[in-house]
């Protein structure tokens, strides 16, 4: 049985404005699916790497894809997209889609952003990928720094910024992940 991740999106940048912040990026979509690899002596896979963070205003990376090239039949898992730079009420993203397998998952949507003068508030967190490891958005408060995702495409936190001109930065997608289980 084979179990085939996409890599996460990196969480949205900051923003410009004094209580702004990104969206976190979407987890990677997942495919699983059962091969009788008797005959076959060896294949080569792909795993996606985790989508960067963003800055500023720009939106993070879209993480990459993974595959799995089994006999009769390619899986694949697309990466989370990226999440939305703040001061647009970033909204949360899409995950990626598993294709090809019995069983094809979408990964978890990125949580929202922020764009109020408010305080309090923190930053999207990222979406959960099959494996979980969602990245923890960042908060208001100094020391409450976003995480990168981790576990096969968590996507990476959003960003919240202090004042105008401040805060911590994004953080970055998770790498996608093959698991391979063997049935003697």
């Amino acid at each position: 049985k084979v179990y085939c991740t996409g890599g996460g999106g990196g969480g949205g940048g900051k923003g410009t404005g004094g209580y702004d912040s990104g969206s976190g990026g979407a987890a990677g979509g997942t495919a699983i699916k059962i091969y009788d690899v008797s005959s076959t002596s060896s294949v080569v896979v792909t795993c996606g790497g985790g989508g960067a963070a963003g800055t500023g205003l720009n939106d993070g990376a879209t993480g990459g894809t993974s595959s799995f090239p089994g006999p009769g039949q390619t899986i694949t898992a697309t990466g989370g997209t990226g999440g939305r730079g703040g001061n647009s009420y970033a909204r949360g993203t899409a995950g990626g889609v598993g294709a090809g397998g019995t069983m094809n998952l979408r990964g978890g949507v990125g949580g929202n952003g922020t764009d109020q003068n408010t305080i309090n508030i923190a930053a999207g967190c990222g979406g959960c990928s099959f494996w979980g490891g969602a990245g923890l958005g960042g908060g208001y408060y100094s020391g409450e720094v976003s995480t990168a995702g981790i576990h096969g495409g968590g996507g990476g936190s959003g960003m919240f910024s202090i004042a105008s001109g401040g805060g911590d930065s994004s953080a970055a997608g998770g790498v996608g992940i093959i698991v391979i289980e063997e049935y003697a």
